[in-house]
């Protein structure tokens, strides 16, 4: 981390060349430039190098260029075959896709591809749920496959995409239904016996980037965003929320919602705010993680901020530019090609 190194020459040689900025003092500095060098702590106590690349990102998973796969719950129990991503995996099953169109469902226990079929449009994101595949794949169509069947039963295109914003959730189950993000904002609620009666709402309303890019649930409640919209909705209610979304996260029976304008927003199950902060030095937050009685808020430009629920005690650590992407899985933060462990940063 030489961050404190460059902006101390980037100063001193503006200061050589220029009147003005021989009169600024260094809270003046604070105001015009956002950030405070000195509230920056080096974190690379708390970071390990990774010897792997990305290949694939969705919502909730990673797909490197080895084959490895890391989850929410962290990595797989095997490597893919070359240029598959993860889509989705059960106790028994991994199924992965291909960029043409192709997919395999592999047994955990055998560690064998059982089945492998190719589609007209690749799988984007998909659910395995009992002897059934529910996807959608990259045209916004939506599909079941049977596994004991090895056909096709139903695919069908439920809209227009324009365009995707890569962070694409995968369907979710609640209670006995199946609720299924499409590509245009909507969330299809099928009942996974009777797939054909799906039922759908809609949450986005522009062409551009309108996906779900997350879906969760606190009890029988759906929680759900788009990259401007937050939802909550449950029978016969609906709750909205609009802000420039940049992550979302459940934990504690409650939302956090990071926005892409610097803010930390703790919400109820309702969306109704119970505390928020506006962290006016940092713009382009990415990630947000919850561990244990800590928030997490990651940065682009690789600030790290700890905070409590209150707000009351901050602590900002450089762990390094963010490049490519950022993952959270567990107490861990993957960015790059390194992992930050999380416990071991306080505020």
């Amino acid at each position: 981390m030489k961050r404190l190194f460059y902006f101390g020459l980037i100063v001193f040689l503006f200061v050589g060349c220029n009147n003005y900025v021989e009169k600024v003092n260094l809270a003046e500095l604070k105001k015009l430039t956002g950030i405070d060098p000195r509230e920056a702590v080096d974190a690379s106590f708390a970071i390990k190098d990774i010897d792997k690349t990305l290949f694939s990102r969705a919502r909730d998973s990673i797909t490197y260029t080895d084959g490895s796969f890391l989850t929410r719950e962290g990595f797989g129990p095997f490597k893919l075959p070359k240029k598959f991503k993860f889509i989705d995996q059960d106790s028994k099953f991994v199924l992965a896709s291909k960029d043409n169109g192709r997919f395999i469902l592999i047994d955990k226990a055998l560690k064998k591809v059982v089945i492998a079929k190719k589609l007209p449009f690749p799988i984007v994101s998909g659910k395995v749920l009992n002897d059934k595949i529910f996807y959608i794949a990259l045209n916004n169509i939506f599909g079941i496959y049977s596994i004991t069947e090895n056909r096709n039963l139903v695919a069908a295109k439920v809209g227009r995409a324009y365009a995707v914003d890569t962070r694409i959730a995968n369907p979710m189950p609640i209670k006995n239904l199946l609720v299924v993000p499409t590509l245009d904002g909507k969330l299809l609620v099928v009942n996974p016996n009777q797939p054909t009666g799906a039922s759908g709402m809609s949450i986005g309303k522009s062409f551009n980037l309108n996906n779900i890019i997350f879906l969760g649930k606190i009890e029988n409640r759906i929680i759900a965003a788009t990259p401007s919209k937050l939802i909550s909705a449950a029978p016969r209610q609906m709750h909205k929320l609009e802000a420039p979304i940049a992550d979302v996260m459940i934990a504690n029976k409650k939302v956090y919602l990071l926005t892409r304008d610097g803010r930390v927003i703790i919400l109820s199950p309702t969306l109704k705010e119970i505390n928020s902060r506006k962290f006016t030095k940092f713009g382009k937050f990415l990630s947000i993680a919850v561990v244990g009685n800590k928030i997490y808020a990651l940065d682009k430009d690789g600030f790290l901020i700890v905070t409590n629920e209150n707000f009351s005690s901050v602590k900002v650590y450089d762990v390094g530019a963010v490049n490519y992407y950022s993952f959270v899985a567990r107490d861990k933060l993957y960015k790059d090609s390194q992992v930050v462990y999380l416990n071991r940063l306080h505020f």
